[in-house]
């Protein structure tokens, strides 16, 4: 593990990572694995990591049984494109040795791999500026407007009740009664959805189930 640190949750910082560049020399299925006497983790990218955003250009994510500590997985990789296998540990400030085993429908190289510096943007305005913000997280603010909508209903119907005779509205209320069962019942519409990082590992997740029920 090498002695750059990033925030691999975004929560915490001071996780060491390693980077390394896959090399593919024929496109197909390849599965790649971590071999270490320490908790690991392990991520794919595509074109580029930045560790000042892990999520941006995350193609995939390594996922652990429950008595293993080292990752696994399975990606469909391109011949002709970049990808980083970005090596780091459950813990912050942890260090160790690993060793990645690979395999697929041919070879493949990994070599260490350096970010290169990215050139300086144009200077921007407070709108764009802004609007590439909201554009960027924007599922923390669907996710809250969405749930914020659903209570209205179960709101407006405890302030009608003060105001009317529910045995005259009975229809009325017992809608109020089963919308306020909306949120949790939408949870996956609510927080999967917005997000393009659940989004992504809820599409790895189903492709890994249909490879099992086809095996």
């Amino acid at each position: 593990m090498s002695s750059q640190t990033y925030s691999r949750d975004c929560r915490k910082s001071n996780y060491y990572y390693e980077t390394i560049r896959v090399n593919i020399v024929e496109t197909g299925y390849y599965a790649l694995s971590s071999n270490s006497s320490m908790n690991t983790f392990g991520d794919i990218y595509k074109d580029d990591f930045n560790p000042m955003n892990p999520f941006e250009n995350l193609l995939s994510q390594g996922y652990r049984a429950c008595s293993s500590q080292d990752f696994k997985f399975i990606a469909y990789l391109y011949t002709g494109t970049t990808y980083i296998l970005v090596v780091t540990t459950s813990s912050p400030n942890m260090t160790g040795n690993f060793s990645i085993l690979a395999s697929g429908p041919n070879n493949i190289t990994l070599d260490p791999y350096t970010r290169q510096r990215s050139t300086a943007q144009t200077r921007r305005t407070l709108k764009e500026h802004v609007y590439n913000q909201l554009s960027e997280h924007k599922q923390l603010l669907i996710s809250p407007l969405i749930l914020l909508i659903l209570s209205l209903p179960r709101l407006i119907m405890s302030m009608l009740s003060e105001c009317t005779n529910p045995s005259n509205h009975r229809w009325l209320f017992l809608f109020g009664y089963f919308v306020s069962f909306a949120p949790p019942m939408l949870i996956f519409i609510v927080f999967v959805l917005p997000s393009a990082l659940y989004r992504k590992t809820f599409q790895e997740s189903i492709r890994r189930w249909r490879r099992l029920t086809r095996q």
